[in-house]
């Protein structure tokens, strides 16, 4: 008799958990997209010689690239163009030298025309990606037509504002760019080597060694951040675990749209654990994100999409 009830009491309590467990939810395993490897931060190298030398020491280049981005909101459709006039080209030329050649920048000159929400973009549009795309085919252009130091500063020009673009902000969009930028004036540069005054092919053949590293270790987290039905886990694990708080912003913002479709119980318990967890960080920045990810609402997040 005292077994029966042992027995019954046994399986009553395993049905029990079972039913807490199943109305619970369970959450969805992490992928080696979000390894703690891949969850490292990732810097420009401070070893190796730098592509350009500001000259001013008290300047402050945030000036000059405010005035780049609101040069290019006035004449914006005219620079949409695959061959702008090249006074307009010249104009931008002149104020990213003007920018490089002051050493300090502000952190956060680019971040602050982004908003903290949910799928936002800059107030700038698409001005990164055109202005570089600009001067360096205007610095083409100068080399073509012999004016090589001139052609060499603007691509140093343009290569400062996508490293300061990376090293002195936060948020994922302003960054990304920061290493497209590079890129592009570093694949400029290269053949032109000879006439930059000490700096080797292998100079510059290493710093692009480096940001393509960089690159494709963001690439995998980038993906998880950018797809409409991101991995739950994995993006979680980003949001908590990223070493670089840029990239836990970018997923905390996401999991406020994620919430919405989260694929189960589990997985909606802990996406609004993680936006609780960066409500209070000791970040202002993250806190910030999980407010914004707590507050989006259903019809804000229909808009996104």
């Amino acid at each position: 008799m005292k077994l029966g009830l042992i027995i019954s009491f046994v399986m009553l309590a395993v049905l029990s958990l079972l039913g807490f467990i199943a109305s619970r939810g369970v959450s969805d395993p992490t992928t080696t997209a979000t390894s703690a490897e891949k969850l490292a931060q990732k810097q420009l190298p401070q070893q190796l010689p730098p592509v350009f030398l500001p000259s001013i020491p008290n300047g402050d280049a945030s000036r000059f690239y405010t005035r780049a981005l609101d040069f290019y909101r006035d004449n914006h459709e005219t620079l949409q163009y695959d061959a702008p006039p090249k006074n307009l080209g010249d104009a931008l030329v002149d104020l990213l030298i003007d920018a490089m050649q002051c050493q300090q920048v502000s952190h956060g000159f680019l971040d602050k025309h982004l908003p903290m929400q949910p799928g936002a973009m800059p107030d700038f549009d698409d001005a990164l990606e055109t202005i570089h795309s600009i001067v360096l085919l205007r610095a083409e252009q100068m080399y073509q037509e012999g004016n090589v130091a001139h052609a060499i500063l603007a691509t140093r020009a343009v290569w400062a504002l996508g490293q300061r673009a990376y090293d002195n902000n936060t948020r994922l969009y302003n960054r990304v760019q920061g290493l497209t930028i590079m890129l592009d004036a570093g694949e400029k540069l290269y053949p032109w080597t000879g006439e930059m005054g000490g700096r080797t092919e292998q100079h510059i053949r290493d710093w692009m060694k480096v940001i393509h590293e960089i690159d494709q270790a963001w690439r995998a987290k980038y993906e998880q951040i950018a797809k409409i039905r991101p991995h739950v886990a994995d993006l979680v694990n980003i949001a908590e675990n990223d070493q670089d708080t840029t990239f836990r912003i970018a997923a905390v913002l996401k999991l406020g749209v994620a919430k919405f479709k989260p694929g189960g119980r589990g997985n909606k318990r802990t996406i609004m654990a993680a936006i609780e967890q960066a409500k209070s960080a000791s970040d202002p920045l993250l806190v910030q994100a999980g407010i914004a990810a707590a507050g989006l609402t259903a019809e804000q997040m229909r808009r996104l999409h």
